[in-house]
């Protein structure tokens, strides 16, 4: 049975230079998100540091350890082998109400991904109780950048790291003309009211896209640089043209904080904890 045309495309904020690497599916992986997490490495600290990662779904983590959300590859809503934000925002809950994490860190290299979910993500990042930084690898470009804009501070760990790629887009793919070589042909009927089921769709298949720009991609992106802004607003307004920056770049244009290691990073993050322990205790004493 031929597959029928699917009347909705999944809007994507994904730098452009990784959508073939999306259609292809690429390395074939089909172990699940959390088995693929803890084969990363990368963020182990050197012997004599004091500071514990654990994962969000660990069962025993150490007292006063940092929850390590990995966000890596693919984006997608919930997807149970490729990064799921779904299982990403309850990861997020769960470690926060766990007294034995004192802070967040979200581990990135993707370069993007589905828009659905993200707002609804970067949204409970910003209302974490405890502090959370985001740290870039090799790249941290649209749907991953909309994740790290909701973390306290950004850092990479290389000037080479590549930061940006803000933007939404959608790829549709017209096989109405293959599927009638070989000898299949659609006939669709809709009800008399139904005038304006997948019109936009259609349309741009026809190469009409206005209306799905402005009833789709707009309104996405719209959302995407309003939670940018919100949470960085000293962000120059270039980066919502779509580009992607090194290192330096990034810094200049403020959407990153620096270029750190990670055991720098992860000494910032525990010297925020003990501040915002120390003003808490201070306060008590007022």
């Amino acid at each position: 049975m031929r597959e029928k045309h699917i009347h909705n495309a999944i809007v994507l904020a994904l730098d452009p230079e990784f959508f073939i690497q999306y259609m292809e599916e690429s390395s074939g992986r089909t172990t699940d998100n959390k088995s693929y997490h803890s084969s990363l490495k990368g963020f182990v600290l050197t012997p004599n540091s004091n500071i514990q990662f654990s994962y969000p779904w660990s069962s025993n983590p150490e007292d006063g350890s940092i929850a390590l959300h990995c966000i890596q590859d693919i984006i997608t809503y919930n997807s149970w082998w490729r990064f799921s934000t779904y299982d990403f925002m309850q990861e997020l809950k769960a470690a926060d109400a766990n007294p034995a994490f004192a802070a967040h860190l979200l581990y990135i290299d993707s370069p993007g991904g589905e828009v659905f979910g993200l707002n609804e993500a970067h949204n409970i990042i910003k209302s974490l109780t405890k502090p959370v930084f985001a740290l870039v690898e090799s790249r941290c470009c649209s749907a991953a950048y909309y994740l790290a804009s909701a973390a306290d501070k950004i850092y990479v760990t290389s000037p080479l790291s590549t930061v940006g790629s803000i933007g939404c887009m959608a790829t549709l793919c017209d096989s109405r003309e293959y599927w009638e070589k070989m000898g299949f042909k659609d006939i669709d009927i809709y009800a008399t009211k139904s005038i304006r089921k997948n019109k936009t769709y259609m349309d741009a298949l026809d190469g009409k896209v206005k209306d799905y720009i402005t009833k789709v991609l707009d309104p996405a992106m719209a959302l995407f640089e309003a939670n940018v802004k919100g949470s960085r607003p000293n962000v120059d307004e270039s980066v919502f043209e779509g580009d992607s920056y090194y290192a330096e770049e990034a810094l200049e244009l403020g959407l990153i904080d620096g270029v750190k290691s990670i055991e720098e990073v992860a000494e910032k993050l525990m010297d925020q904890v003990n501040n915002l322990a120390l003003s808490s205790q201070l306060s008590n004493l007022i």
